[in-house]
C-alpha cells in the first residue's frame, strides 16, 4: 500500500511539474481547421510538449514566397462581410511592457490582405490588449495613424493600407520592430520591398517602460500554462487564414515557402529553433494545407495537415541581412505622431494592469497540498494497521 500511495505522489508531482510548460496540441485535432504556416511556441519539440525556451527581441522577421495561391468559400463571404476569395498571411506576435512592477501585455498583428481572383494587397495591423480576459484598448491608451475599434475587450486598434497589385511568384516580408519614443515604446509595422524597410504605421503605445517581443513555452498570457479560457500564447507566428473575423478559407491552389526569425542579442538575424505548422492566437483559419520542410525553408502546399510535426529551420533569406535590414525608405514610412503630456497616462487604466505571475505559486501551493495529503493518508492507515494489531 505504501509504495501504492508513494508512486501516484511521485506521478501527480510530475504532473505538477508538467504544467510549467504549455501544450499548444490541446487545442487543436486533425478535424478541426487552424492557421496554417510556421509558428514557434517556445517548445523545441511539439509532440513531447518538452525543452521550452524562451526568447526575448526587438525585431521580428518573415518570409513567404508565394508561387501559386487561390482560395475561396462564398458562405464566408455572404455570413461573415469578408471576400470570397481572401486570404491573410498573418504575422502575430506578443509585445510585453514592464512598468512600475506590472506586466501589460499586447497582441501584434502585421498582416498581409490578399484577393486571389483579382490578385490585389495590402498590409493592414491590429493592435490588441492581451493584458487580461477582460482588458481593452482605447484612443487614449495608443497613438498611431489608425484608431481603435470595437468595445470592451473585443476593441482593438487598426490602420490599413491601400490595395495594390501583385504577380506571381510574389515576395512578402513582413517585420515587427519595437523602438523608444521618449521612454514610450512604439511598435513599427512594416515589410521589406527592394532591399528597404518600408513603416507604414508607427504605434506608440502610452505607458512608460521597457518592452520587447517575447516567445515562451513556459506560460501564456493570464499566468496560467494551458489555459482552456480565453488565454493566448507567446508565440511568433507566419500563418495563413481567412481574410478577418474569424473566416476559415479553403485552399484551391497553393505554394509558398516560408522563414520566420528574430534580432537576437549579438545584433545578428536568426532562425527561430522551432515551428509548429499551426497557430492558435489568430481566429482565421485555412483548410486543405499541409507544411513540410524544404532545406532552410518550409514548403506549404495543399493538403492534410500534420499538426503533431516540428520544424527547424536554419539560414537567412537572400537580402534579408543585418545590414540591409536597417535601410528604411524616408519618403514611405509614416512620421511618428506628437505626444502631449494631456495624452499620457502616467497610471495604466483599470482593468489592464497584469498581476505578479500566478502561475509558481499556483504549482508550489498544489505540490503542498498532495503532501499534505498523502501524509494524512500514511498517518490513517497507520492508525487503523494499529489497531488491527490490538484487537488480533
Amino acid at each position: 500500500m505504501y509504495r501504492i500511495i508513494l508512486v501516484l505522489t511521485l506521478l501527480m508531482l510530475s504532473i505538477i511539474t508538467s504544467a510549467d510548460s504549455i501544450n499548444p496540441l490541446l487545442f487543436v485535432n486533425s478535424s478541426y481547421p487552424a492557421p496554417i504556416g510556421i509558428v514557434s511556441y517556445g517548445l523545441l519539440n511539439l509532440s513531447s510538449d518538452s525543452g521550452p525556451y524562451s526568447i526575448s527581441t526587438n525585431e521580428v522577421f518573415g518570409y513567404a514566397r508565394i508561387d501559386a495561391i487561390y482560395a475561396y468559400n462564398e458562405t464566408a463571404a455572404q455570413e461573415l462581410n469578408v471576400s470570397a476569395w481572401g486570404v491573410t498571411l498573418q504575422q502575430n506576435v506578443m509585445l510585453n511592457i514592464s512598468s512600475n512592477g506590472h506586466t501589460h501585455v499586447y497582441w501584434l498583428q502585421n498582416v498581409a490582405d490578399l484577393n486571389t481572383s483579382n490578385m490585389t494587397y495590402f498590409f493592414v495591423n491590429n493592435v490588441w490588449n492581451s493584458t487580461t480576459i477582460n482588458a481593452s484598448i482605447s484612443n487614449s491608451t495608443l497613438v498611431g495613424g489608425g484608431g481603435v475599434s470595437g468595445q470592451g475587450n473585443q476593441s482593438f486598434y487598426s490602420y490599413a493600407q491601400n490595395s495594390t497589385p501583385y504577380e506571381l511568384p510574389f515576395v512578402l516580408e513582413p517585420i515587427i520592430k519595437i523602438a523608444y519614443n521618449g521612454s514610450y515604446p512604439y511598435v513599427q509595422f512594416g515589410y521589406r520591398q527592394n532591399g528597404y524597410n518600408i513603416f507604414y504605421d508607427n504605434v506608440t503605445i502610452l505607458i512608460p517602460g521597457k518592452a520587447s517581443i517575447v516567445v515562451t513555452g513556459y506560460n501564456q498570457t493570464g499566468n496560467i500554462p494551458n489555459s482552456l479560457n480565453n488565454s493566448q500564447f507567446f508565440d511568433a507566428e507566419l500563418v495563413f487564414g481567412g481574410e478577418a473575423n474569424g473566416a476559415t478559407i479553403p485552399f484551391i491552389r497553393m505554394n509558398s515557402t516560408l522563414w520566420s526569425g528574430y534580432l537576437n542579442n549579438n545584433g545578428s538575424i536568426t532562425a527561430f529553433p522551432s515551428f509548429a505548422t499551426f497557430g492558435s492566437d489568430t481566429q482565421e483559419n485555412a483548410t486543405n494545407l499541409k507544411v513540410t520542410k524544404e532545406g532552410a525553408y518550409a514548403l506549404v502546399q495543399t493538403g492534410q495537415p500534420n499538426y503533431n510535426e516540428t520544424l527547424t529551420l536554419s539560414g537567412v533569406p537572400p537580402g534579408l541581412n543585418l545590414s540591409s535590414s536597417n535601410k528604411v525608405t524616408p519618403t514611405t514610412t509614416r512620421p511618428m505622431q506628437t505626444i502631449t503630456q494631456s495624452a499620457i497616462l502616467q497610471n495604466p487604466p483599470s482593468g489592464t494592469v497584469g498581476a505578479p505571475s500566478a502561475g509558481p505559486y499556483l504549482v508550489l501551493g498544489t505540490a503542498i497540498l498532495c503532501i499534505m495529503i498523502v501524509i494524512l493518508v500514511l498517518a490513517y492507515l497507520r492508525a487503523a494497521n494499529k489497531g488491527k494489531q490490538v484487537r488480533s
